[in-house]
């Protein structure tokens, strides 16, 4: 919190942010307004909905030391907020606010980041984002490489049929995956310090390259 301290006009918004934050990477099941408060010992979400929507502070780009920076930001409402404009007028997002998936933020975001002239070597995301099409498609119309995962269920069509995620992994011989770290404070490094990078191909329009990344969150031949 030392780092972005000074975003904070008062000290009541940068106490309940600190709650906000450690609520957000808890273990808790639902995260939302009402059960971060309940977590962090407060009577009523009154102080997290104050904190979102109507106290003021900085939340514009914030880079770290090393080069990491929050470039952008989406709202996910869920649907039945959506389908509810009492509930949604109340908690200031107008009468009508339409429903988007998390893929689909994500697609907002990288399409803003990119027409804005900046440039990402790759892009990540867990198997929420990796199980939609139109995002993938959407990543590899402006040339932009990623590693998503998948779930096990996931079909992946091949030039002889369609497998599922897990039998084509199966099928890798040991020999082709590399561990890769993923850092010292990941939930990954606490199992021995190494984590598998099951995804070896990262999509370019028209071709397929293979490639790995690195902690410099750059893409390197493999």
């Amino acid at each position: 919190m030392r780092r972005i301290s000074g975003r904070f006009t008062r000290v009541e918004s940068r106490r309940r942010a600190r709650k906000l934050i450690l609520g957000l990477l808890s273990d808790l099941p639902r995260k939302n307004c009402w059960t971060i408060a309940e977590w962090a010992g407060d009577k009523t979400p009154d102080g997290m909905q104050h904190l979102l929507g109507r106290a003021k502070w900085d939340a514009d780009v914030y880079a770290g030391r090393r080069g990491h920076a929050a470039a952008d930001r989406e709202l996910y409402v869920p649907r039945s907020w959506t389908s509810d404009p009492n509930r949604c007028r109340a908690a200031g997002l107008g009468d009508k606010p339409e429903f988007a998936t998390k893929p689909e933020l994500a697609a907002r975001m990288v399409t803003r980041f990119l027409d804005a002239g900046h440039w990402a070597a790759w892009v990540a995301g867990d198997e929420v984002y990796g199980g939609n099409p139109r995002l993938r498609a959407a990543l590899e119309k402006r040339g932009t490489s990623y590693v998503l995962a998948v779930a096990c269920s996931h079909e992946v069509t091949t030039g002889a049929r369609k497998f599922r995620a897990e039998l084509l992994a199966r099928k890798v011989p040991k020999r082709a995956w590399q561990k890769l770290s993923a850092g010292a404070r990941s939930h990954v490094s606490a199992h021995g310090g190494h984590g598998r990078l099951t995804a070896r191909h990262l999509r370019r329009p028209g071709r397929q390259a293979r490639r790995r990344a690195d902690g410099s969150g750059r893409g390197r031949p493999a």
